[in-house]
């Protein structure tokens, strides 16, 4: 049976973790990486409205499109991904998250910028795009 002295006790520890979980629960939809995986899901999703409110604004509607249609709607159905932040791509107004997209035993990644806007972090296809060329463009190739 519980005393007094213990009952007394448990109320706060109650308390803080209630406290605990709700933060956390509630930070994970907040930062870089969220903003990553809730385009990513929204793209998946075909939902326009929460594309448009996971990337900056003004966009351009070609880049969106492209990211959307020949990046994300392209890969295999039973594709899972996972996000990695690059703590050496970070400031604090901009972020490197690394996806890395897995399916039936094999696994590619991508960069993708996150910005922080006045209404939070937000997807940037531009610079990822930006980010995307100049990853293609540093690739060695071998003489012709």
């Amino acid at each position: 049976m519980l005393t007094r002295a213990t009952a007394k006790a448990l109320i706060p520890a109650a308390i803080l973790t209630a406290l605990v979980l709700f933060v956390f629960s509630t930070l994970q939809n907040f930062g870089p990486e969220s903003a990553v995986r809730k385009f990513h899901e929204a793209a998946s999703n075909l939902n326009e409205t929460e594309i448009s409110e996971s990337i900056v604004q003004p966009s351009n509607p070609r880049e969106v499109s492209f990211l959307v249609n020949q990046f994300i709607r392209a890969l295999p159905p039973d594709s899972t991904f996972s996000l990695r932040d690059l703590a050496s791509n970070r400031t604090a107004k901009s972020v490197t998250v690394t996806v890395i997209y897995r399916s039936n035993g094999r696994s590619i990644s991508a960069d993708w910028v996150a910005v922080k806007s006045p209404y939070g972090w937000r997807v940037d296809t531009h610079k990822t795009l930006v980010r995307w060329n100049q990853l293609i463009r540093s690739i060695p190739t071998e003489p012709l």
